[in-house]
């Protein structure tokens, strides 16, 4: 009571100003002791799927007819399940870009999962386990910046637009660096795929300027302004 003891816990508490950072700390060493292809070999093996895929989620996505069954919502358990699915593939989505716009398509349905959710969850398993070695390798030869943008018009269920962005140091297919990738839904319907175009370019073009400030602050100079 009068502040003179002093108690060390042997484990964070929810609520606590540490809590998180502990957390993280507890997680950064566990990765590193099972090393990055070991976090995929035991993602694959702690969820079911039926076979190994080719894409991250199905060819026909975007078209396919859901029956009501496949409609129905999760159950609380279930729901349980699919967000620790879930945020378990969107971990490893850091070093593997080419999950990242299943992942965050299917982070837009965490309040509300259905049963075709989970279903795309074990797809994505499946591409895990067909591409388990894949993943950013870091051998940069140039510190020129590029940042590369690409929209799905209206493939989200709501008609709203998808925007994607890698930023690279040299340009990619030339020895060029992936540092920086994103994936978000757009805010807003665009009404073409033109107008979804220029919202994406203004949704991500951030990026460039977060690392051209970065750069400035570590005295690395570039060959020129960047490139879009």
């Amino acid at each position: 009571p009068d502040g003179s003891l002093l108690v060390q816990l042997e484990r964070a508490l929810y609520g606590l100003p540490e809590a998180g950072k502990l957390w993280h700390e507890l997680l950064k060493e566990k990765l590193k002791s099972i090393g990055y292809p070991g976090y995929i070999a035991a993602l694959i093996n702690s969820y079911e799927y039926k076979r190994k895929q080719n894409s991250p989620l199905p060819p026909d996505y975007n078209s396919r007819k859901i029956t009501p069954e496949k409609q129905e919502l999760l159950d609380a358990e279930h729901k349980t399940l699919y967000l620790k699915e879930l945020m378990g593939i969107a971990w490893a989505s850091r070093t593997r870009p080419d999950i990242l716009a299943a992942v965050s398509h299917k982070q837009t349905r965490c309040a509300s999962p259905r049963q075709i959710d989970m279903d795309d969850l074990g797809y994505m398993i499946g591409y895990l386990a067909n591409t388990p070695s894949r993943g950013i390798v870091i051998d940069c030869k140039e510190l020129q910046l590029y940042l590369y943008v690409d929209v799905g018009h209206a493939t989200h269920e709501d008609k709203k637009s998808h925007s994607g962005g890698i930023a690279s140091c040299g340009r990619l297919g030339q020895g060029g660096v992936p540092i920086v990738c994103k994936s978000m839904k757009q805010r807003i319907v665009a009404l073409s795929s033109t107008e979804a175009e220029l919202v994406g370019l203004s949704d991500l073009f951030d990026i460039l300027l977060y690392l051209e400030r970065l750069f400035k602050f570590l005295c690395i100079e570039e060959l020129k302004r960047p490139y879009t």
